[in-house]
């Protein structure tokens, strides 16, 4: 709502008899009786004192032979709006009418303006909505004015955007930290308000690599991993490697780059993550296969029978001194090939019958992708003995040494002195 004083000045010689009609163009006509009574004003039966707070008539100065009578009136406009009020006087003899020569822009007084924006952080490059909020909702003119200013180049030449649109599209060409400064006026009052924003470029093409072309490495090994965006500004970097950070992670970063030296404490399969983000956005990236950790084998021992016949196959057995995902391969004299049984907790079992009779030499090569051993050992092969017999070389004599002679398939195997009692 909003109040307005109107002052009336008239030439008259009485007031009686005289009326006083006011159209406010609102809707609201009112009409005075102004005779005399004790300085007071009547409207119709209504009773008005000559306060400044009532809203009505005051007679401001009196009356007389060729002088001037003069009014106030007071009227509240409850709506905004352009309102051009007419008067007319009159009485037993003459009519008198008036328009207000300058038409009366009736405005509310503003209270507040905001910017309706769900996050700090924009997309630079990018055309964004910023809708201005003004307290009251008027109808009436209003000029919104937008200083904009980046805190880190032009801090003394801010862009200055002034529209009737309560409505800004903006486009912050460059990354950087903007305060925004908006005020709404009209012809009666203004207000303003200040809120900061951040232009970020949005994080995109994120690649991972390794500094090894090979994806085993050692429990301790130092490995180098590097992560590149394509764009981005602000782009920080977030590493898993998926061991509980057990390893060392000494990440060093660029604008757009970021390196980390990990060292792998334990054995396993581990999927390497990087995270690069902003406040806008971010992106996730894994590398394509698994980096497999692998313990060294610190040596194998070998575990073989001193003499086995051939009808009776040798138990063989290999055993690592530490390593993991350790494979064997067997050697019998016949060529390297893989083991063929399972092995169990970095040991292996072979069974396996040798063709010929003699020493034979049994290699065992343990290895994984990161380290290698070997052991080798003999085995001796031997026949089955049946049909024995003892014979002497020459006729015994009693009590004298004779020559014995061990004899089996035809073949002397052994020879002894003995004395027949």
């Amino acid at each position: 709502m909003q109040t307005v004083d109107f002052q009336v000045s008239m030439e008259v010689a009485s007031r009686a008899d005289l009326t006083l009609t006011i159209n406010y163009r609102d809707g609201d006509v009112r009409t005075f009786d102004l005779r005399s009574e004790n300085d007071t004003l009547s409207e119709n039966s209504d009773h008005l004192q000559p306060d400044d707070t009532q809203v009505g008539i005051k007679l401001e100065a009196g009356y007389g032979q060729g002088c001037v009578l003069v009014l106030s009136l007071r009227h509240t406009y409850t709506d905004e709006g352009i309102y051009t009020p007419e008067i007319s006087v009159r009485n037993n003899h003459t009519n008198q009418s008036l328009v207000l020569p300058v038409s009366l822009t009736v405005q509310l007084k503003l209270t507040e303006v905001y910017v309706v924006i769900g996050k700090k952080v924009v997309s630079a490059g990018e055309p964004i909505s910023l809708p201005a909020v003004v307290k009251p909702n008027i109808a009436g003119d209003l000029i919104i004015t937008w200083n904009i200013t980046d805190l880190y180049r032009n801090k003394s030449k801010p862009d200055i955007v002034v529209t009737a649109r309560k409505q800004l599209t903006y486009t912050f060409r460059v990354p950087s930290t903007y305060e925004l400064t908006v005020g709404a006026r009209n012809l009666i009052s203004d207000v303003w308000t200040q809120f900061q924003l951040q232009a970020e470029v949005p994080v995109a093409g994120l690649e991972l690599s390794y500094d090894r072309n090979r994806r085993y490495v050692k429990v301790g090994e130092r490995v180098t991993f590097h992560a590149r965006v394509r764009q981005g500004s602000n782009v920080d970097f977030e590493w898993d490697f998926h061991d509980r950070h057990d390893g060392q992670n000494q990440p060093i970063y660029g604008e757009l780059t970021s390196t980390a030296v990990h060292f792998f404490t334990k054995p396993g399969h581990f999927i390497v993550t990087v995270r690069a983000f902003t406040p806008l956005n971010h992106v996730f990236m894994t590398l394509s296969q698994s980096i497999v950790v692998q313990a060294s084998i610190g040596g194998v021992l070998l575990d073989v029978p001193p003499a086995v016949s051939r009808s009776n196959p040798a138990r063989i057995t290999a055993t690592v001194l530490s390593g993991t995902d350790v494979n064997f391969d067997f050697d019998y004299g016949v060529g390297r090939r893989p083991a063929s049984q399972l092995k169990h907790n970095g040991t292996v079992t072979e069974v396996y019958g040798f063709d010929t009779v003699g020493e034979h030499n049994v290699t065992v090569y343990a290895y994984n992708e990161i380290s290698a051993a070997n052991w080798s050992s003999c085995i001796q092969v031997q026949d089955v003995l049946s049909d024995v017999t003892v014979v002497a070389k020459f006729v015994p004599i009693l009590k004298e040494q004779v020559v014995f002679l061990v004899m089996a398939h035809g073949k002397t195997f052994f020879v002894f002195l003995a004395a027949i009692r």
